[in-house]
């Protein structure tokens, strides 16, 4: 099977978002939430390791789901349409009727719907991509509609293990290491970005990967990420479909991470027109192939490593 073929847009400006930030430092003598740990490793990461705006969203118990909301729409006016957003969320999330929930730890109170939330993204005509450490569906609600003027994209990296119910229970024994092996695989992969393959490193790689690429190659994850993304589709549409990617020679070049917008150009389309005309989404779940090297030079490095058939290929029926 023939690559699709590619191109890669950017520097775009990154903004690195991370939800659910807590309002004040806690009391020394408390004992830290699991939540306030992995929202602080994240932002040190952001910090140290990426080239973006880092913007730290915190809300109160008095707050309504509609100033998450909100805080989103007002965020948007300042933006250009090839800013690049990155936004972390970790914390409770379940199934509700027939809609998917977000808990937030320190406020909103109430759980903010994430459907309603995702379907703003879509609105802002940006390039979203989602880092998810908390309960997904296995299968989306089919409720998100696409801009007809093929603007934007939203993806999602997802939790692959499963460490909480339909209903936002935790499962008794089940603990998520996403965030930590997350920030292992981030950092390593700048810190180990000229070092030989034969060595563990990734001097050898060129092609674009994306982020749940990069951690399935952790032995120590205990399930593989999810990658989940829209299957834009409208009559006539003829806008090229597009991933959010990081560049190995970019990282070689800056020592720090930045997202870029990996556009595929041969990728086909399916027309699903909405009866109001618009064009809806259906969204996958599926695990994303991760290529060996293809190739090792004389001294053991590798070389002509590319992302796998596996996110292009044609995915199970919804």
């Amino acid at each position: 099977m023939a690559k699709p073929k590619y191109e890669t847009s950017g520097p775009l400006k990154n903004h690195f978002y991370i939800l659910d930030w807590p309002g004040s430092e806690p009391d020394p003598d408390d004992t830290l939430t699991t939540h306030f740990q992995k929202v602080t490793k994240v932002s040190r990461l952001a910090t140290a390791y990426f080239d973006c705006e880092l913007v730290k969203v915190g809300f109160k118990k008095a707050d309504k789901p509609f100033d998450v909301l909100q805080y989103f729409r007002d965020a948007f006016r300042h933006m250009r349409d090839d800013d690049m957003l990155v936004i972390y969320y970790e914390g409770g999330a379940a199934d509700c009727d027939k809609d998917y929930e977000w808990q937030f730890e320190n406020g909103p109170k109430r759980p903010v719907n994430a459907y309603d939330l995702i379907q703003l993204f879509y609105d802002s005509g940006l390039n979203i991509m989602l880092i998810l450490d908390c309960y997904i569906p296995t299968r989306f609600e089919e409720k998100w509609n696409v801009r007809s003027d093929g603007k934007g994209n939203v993806e999602i990296i997802a939790r692959g293990e499963r460490v909480q119910t339909a209903k936002g229970k935790a499962i008794q024994g089940h603990r998520s290491d996403f965030t930590d092996n997350m920030i292992k695989d981030l950092k390593t992969f700048v810190n180990d970005i000229e070092k030989p393959g034969r060595d563990g490193g990734y001097g050898g790689y060129h092609a674009p990967m994306s982020l749940s690429q990069l951690m399935r190659s952790n032995t120590f994850l205990a399930a593989n990420p999810k990658r989940i993304f829209d299957r834009k589709t409208k009559a006539k549409d003829t806008v090229p479909i597009a991933r959010i990617v990081i560049l190995p020679d970019e990282v070689r070049a800056s020592k720090r991470i930045s997202w870029f917008l990996k556009t595929i150009q041969d990728e086909p389309k399916i027309v699903e027109d909405g009866e109001d005309g618009n064009a809806t989404v259906k969204a996958i779940v599926e695990d994303e192939g991760f290529d060996e090297p293809m190739d090792e030079d004389f001294d053991g490095s590798v070389a002509g490593a590319s992302e796998g058939d596996g996110l292009f290929c044609t995915p199970p029926p919804v």
